[in-house]
């Protein structure tokens, strides 16, 4: 099931079954759809790598801009959707399905 809300913004959040405080993190439909210009990269952090509440863990690029993705809560990369990395049109031609953005696992205390 897959979580969105303002706290998310403009994050959705879907919890793994078989590892509770751990799951996949992407961007909403609602969101990319406020952009209005076409992605053509994405940057993340790496694997392992520990993001707290609020700071940046990668970055989405359009023609014009970049966007700065910052962790709606602390949590820890457990992987990156290498896919979406490579090729970036994906996190808004599947932003539920195949342009998932990391798996993550939240820090204790810091629950979706």
């Amino acid at each position: 099931m897959f979580r969105e809300d303002k706290a998310l913004h403009p994050f959705w959040f879907e919890e793994a079954a078989e590892a509770p405080g751990a799951g996949r993190i992407g961007l909403t439909e609602a969101f990319l759809e406020s952009l209005e210009e076409e992605i053509v990269g994405l940057e993340l952090a790496r694997a392992g790598d520990r993001v707290r509440a609020g700071e940046t863990f990668g970055f989405l690029h359009t023609h014009r801009r970049s966007l700065d993705l910052r962790a709606p809560r602390s949590l820890r990369i457990r992987s990156i959707n290498a896919a979406a990395v490579a090729d970036a049109r994906l996190v808004r031609q599947s932003p539920y399905g195949r342009g998932w953005l990391a798996e993550v696992e939240w820090d204790e205390g810091s629950q979706f």
